[in-house]
């Protein structure tokens, strides 16, 4: 018990470097996820906020449901070919 608390304080500030590069990784998809949940007028809103304070799910709706949505045309090429 005691190496593993040594070995720790010995690399801490390794874990704090880690932490905060895999933090600065993270923040991106972050801001895709609450961008995605976010009306069309709220996604060019200055300034930017990080959740929105209307949550919407019909940007996913589009995508899978309609005609000209992305996983329509992806899932008729992968069938058509």
């Amino acid at each position: 018990m005691t190496n593993l608390l040594s070995s720790i304080r010995k690399h801490k500030g390794l874990y704090l470097v880690n932490v905060v590069v895999g933090i600065f990784f993270l923040l991106p998809f972050l801001w895709i996820i609450s961008t995605s949940l976010k009306t069309p007028s709220n996604i060019a809103q200055y300034p930017p906020k990080w959740i929105p304070d209307q949550v919407t799910f019909a940007n996913y709706k589009e995508i899978f449901m309609t005609d000209n949505g992305i996983f329509v045309s992806f899932f008729t090429q992968i069938v058509l070919h």
